[in-house]
């Protein structure tokens, strides 16, 4: 499962519509003479629900060889032409997601303190919930669908075929509430005021006084807080070459996974030489999420026979530390 997982987690980044750079106009002096003392910068985007985002392929080699590399990962469409990735957008119909256009705005503006300052909700195409609070929200969602993913040997990489299926005909529809990213600046010369005036704007939680206070400590300049509410609504996927198929994957929160999960992370970096086993030195840091899910199986089969449905609650990532270096 942390297999699949990490595969599909690859996959769902490689998807998101910030990577459609090519759909941002250029901006003339006209427009810039209208924006003159506007507070920050709003940008739409729009995915539509037939053509959407769509990425060829995606090629990763490792560029060690023998037993520690010499290999490749791709993602690409099952027959020649297809895209490897495809992003569409959702509209709710009253009663399920189908095929539409699906708006987000973003603002963006950056504070007295020199901290990037993040936001995205939904504006068109939405349905509308509720969070924690019991507050409406404008839930959002894009389906994402994946061709296959293969793992290629250095011969099979230089001949540009082959490999080991290791999962293909992902497809997946991405529930979203409103979220956030905030970048904080920690260069100045007293890093904890720096996050004190933070949280005392943006408020905190565990996850981002312990993120926070590691980043401190650890001497980072650059902290990313972000918040998200979302969930997975439906996931269906074949893994380890058509061996293994899922269908009707949840993950959400509540105790049927049917609620939007609020999660925030904390990412910082620390510049220098990574020591395997040493959490002070080089490498990119991820403060577990505080959400708490619930994954949900409607079906796993393998070699074609249902072996029955699975259903793990109360999922809590928050006491966990990832770091990410190379090696």
């Amino acid at each position: 499962m942390k297999l699949f997982q990490k595969s599909a987690l690859a996959v769902a980044i490689a998807a998101v519509p910030f990577l459609s750079v090519n759909a941002m106009e250029a901006l003339d002096d006209a427009t810039l003479s209208e924006m003159t003392g506007q507070a920050g910068v709003t940008i739409e985007t729009t995915v539509d629900g037939t053509n959407g985002i769509t990425i060829g392929s995606i090629e990763y080699t490792d560029t060690g060889s023998g037993a520690t590399g010499g290999g490749s990962l791709v993602i690409n469409g099952v027959n020649p032409g297809d895209a490897g990735v495809t992003l569409q957008g959702q509209v709710w119909n009253g009663t399920d997601w189908e095929n539409g256009n699906s708006t987000t705005a973003q603002t963006i503006d950056i504070d007295e303190y020199g901290n990037l300052i993040t936001e995205t909700k939904a504006v068109d195409g939405f349905r509308v919930g509720t969070d924690a609070n019991g507050d409406d929200i404008n839930i959002g969602a894009q389906k994402i669908s994946v061709g296959q993913v293969l793992l290629r040997s250095a011969a099979q990489q230089t001949a540009g075929e082959g490999g080991a299926q290791l999962v293909s005909g992902l497809e997946m529809t991405m529930e979203s509430g409103d979220s956030s990213a905030h970048i904080l600046n920690l260069s100045g010369d007293d890093r904890a005021l720096a996050i004190d005036n933070y949280t005392t704007a943006h408020g905190t939680s565990t996850t981002i006084d312990t993120g926070l206070g590691r980043a401190n400590t650890s001497g980072a300049k650059l902290a990313i807080v972000s918040k998200g509410q979302s969930r997975i609504s439906n996931l269906n996927v074949n893994a380890l070459d058509g061996a293994i198929g899922i269908t009707g994957l949840s993950y959400g929160g509540g105790d049927d996974g049917t609620e939007l999960m609020n999660s925030t992370q904390v990412i910082w970096a620390i510049g220098g030489d990574a020591v395997a086993g040493d959490n002070t030195t080089g490498g990119v840091y991820i403060q577990g999420s505080d959400s708490v899910g619930t994954l949900s199986i409607d079906s796993i089969a393998i070699g074609g026979t249902s072996i029955g449905s699975v259903a793990i609650r109360n999922i809590n990532q928050a006491g966990s530390v990832t770091r990410i270096y190379g090696h």
